[in-house]
């Protein structure tokens, strides 16, 4: 039994190490997010709406970040890991597409006070074709591009007052029914055409099923709240997490095993 206390106290201590490594780096990452805010220099109070000065904080990420695939020194497009790099990391390397830069300006937006979360647009295959900004500003939800994007749709999501009511899809949750569907716009008749369905991507249904090696597509229609949105986007909270959770389980799993052994004696 004595051996068997010291594997799990070793143990322990490596997990409790992962997670206070991962809690210092994202306070880490939290300082240099508010650096990149302060450096970036954009005020609410320069613009006449909301969207312009969201559309501003787009360009910037986009204009210093590295969008071409073919000249990355540090990325591959095709190797990211499930839980993708850190903004702490991309902060680093500066090299990513929409996906990457979603990441950054909803950490950016988060840290100015925003409740800003993940949505991804399906292409007619419903393959992911684009990843965008999901802002809520009380009732109202503005769409905000993000990097290596279409040039067309960036100029609509600038130009107009977007709201997701405005893509009169088939598939209808909670959030959505007849009486709420609004005329089209500019907006919806480009989704419509370019896309088949969007979805949130805080909680990603289709990664995870495609990692457990099921052939099926999950889209979620439903906003998730500003905490899951925060978490979605804190690679070293969601890894500290884990190694909390490991932890509880590991102490959890050394009293049941100490309870059985001592039953059989």
């Amino acid at each position: 039994m004595k051996l068997i206390k010291y594997i799990f106290i070793i143990l322990g201590f490596l997990l409790l190490i992962l997670f206070v490594n991962n809690l210092y780096y994202h306070y880490k990452e939290e300082k240099v997010i508010t650096k990149y805010i302060s450096d970036m220099n954009i005020k609410r109070s320069d613009f006449n709406t909301t969207t312009e000065y969201f559309s501003s904080i787009s360009d910037y990420v986009n204009n210093d970040f590295n969008t071409d695939i073919k000249t990355w020194k540090h990325s591959d497009l095709l190797g990211r890991s499930f839980l993708r790099n850190s903004v702490l990391e991309l902060f680093e390397i500066k090299e990513g597409v929409c996906g990457e830069g979603t990441r950054v300006m909803i950490r950016i937006l988060q840290s100015l006070g925003y409740n800003a979360s993940r949505i991804a647009f399906y292409d007619k295959e419903f393959g992911a074709a684009h990843a965008l900004v999901s802002v809520m500003i009380g009732d109202n939800e503005i769409i905000v591009d993000s990097i290596n994007f279409n040039k067309e749709l960036h100029k609509i999501l600038r130009n107009n007052k977007i709201n997701m009511k405005m893509i009169n899809i088939v598939h209808y949750n909670n959030r959505f029914s007849d009486s709420n569907k609004t005329k089209s716009s500019e907006f919806s008749n480009f989704f419509k055409e370019h896309y088949s369905i969007y979805s949130y991507e805080s909680i990603p249904y289709v990664k995870f099923a495609s990692k457990l090696g099921a052939d099926k597509l999950i889209f979620n229609l439903s906003r998730p709240n500003r905490y899951i949105s925060y978490l979605a986007e804190s690679v070293y909270l969601i890894k500290a997490l884990l190694a909390f959770i490991a932890l509880i389980f590991l102490i959890f799993i050394y009293y049941f095993l100490k309870r059985v052994m001592n039953r059989n004696l």
